[in-house]
């Protein structure tokens, strides 16, 4: 539930919530405003009192209390899990809303505006005009561009390549097999166990190695081409379908319930 969240926000891996330990819970608190908030920067004594180690639970918790009152929070600290999401949230929010590039859509469906570089001031495409390359402005070798890149490619769980690119090509493809599966109605997080994933040991090889060491990239090759081949069939069915609606002949007029030639 907060792994991604966290691993978005580049915190250490050891750090984790468990929501019946009131010490992870704190860990994870002091983490966020420690690295990510930074609400208590300015005023000292609350952050001192705040991030004192030998404070005991008790007394913490009342401070816990007062700062997500400060913050506005809509939880009490009966729902750690409710907290803990909300202050994550927070942090994702709030990392995005520095990013130097922010797309927005105007009120009125046939303009856009583009703010760059976190100004107010934006410039407005309507459409039929020729509108720029989205991407004219964006150094790919920017360290900007790169930690944006990785920190998507870990909200999506894909590897973070040395390239860049690479890196952005595996988020590209991973967005469209997402978008590809949800416009298809098929289920996101489901319980059912026909929609788990197989275990990769348990795919089979189809054919016989002398070194164990290849079994799993054969698996991997092997599911990567039967996933070729259901696109392939996809796409063929789709092409003969719509052949079939221009050379079907009889045709038929439902509205007058007659079938005949036309």
């Amino acid at each position: 539930m907060f792994a991604r969240k966290l691993r978005a926000l580049g915190a250490p891996a050891t750090l984790s919530v468990q929501l019946e330990d009131d010490t992870s819970v704190r860990d994870v608190i002091l983490w966020i405003e420690q690295t990510q908030l930074l609400h208590l920067a300015s005023h000292p004594e609350a952050q001192e009192k705040f991030f004192e180690p030998t404070v005991s639970i008790e007394s913490w918790n009342s401070l816990l209390d007062e700062y997500l009152s400060s913050l506005a929070c809509p939880f009490s600290l009966s729902d750690r899990a409710a907290v803990v999401d909300w202050l994550l949230r927070k942090c994702v929010a709030k990392e995005y809303s520095e990013m130097d590039c922010t797309f927005r859509l105007s009120h009125d469906a046939s303009r856009v505006m583009v703010l760059r570089g976190g100004s107010t001031k934006g410039s407005v495409i309507e459409r039929g005009q020729p509108q720029p390359e989205p991407f004219s402005g964006v150094d790919p070798k920017s360290e900007a561009f790169q930690s944006g890149i990785n920190l998507l490619a870990g909200m999506l769980d894909i590897p973070a390549h040395l390239d860049p690119a690479l890196t952005l090509q595996a988020v590209a493809l991973v967005l469209q097999l997402l978008s590809e599966g949800i416009a298809n109605g098929a289920p996101v997080n489901s319980d059912d166990p026909k929609d788990s994933d197989m275990p990769l040991e348990l795919v089979p090889l189809g054919i016989s190695v002398p070194d164990s060491e290849l079994e799993t990239p054969i698996r991997i090759i092997r599911l990567l081409h039967i996933a070729n081949l259901r696109d392939l069939q996809t796409r063929f069915d789709a092409a003969l379908v719509g052949l079939q609606q221009i050379t079907a002949n009889p045709q038929t007029d439902t509205a007058l319930g007659k079938t005949g030639r036309g």
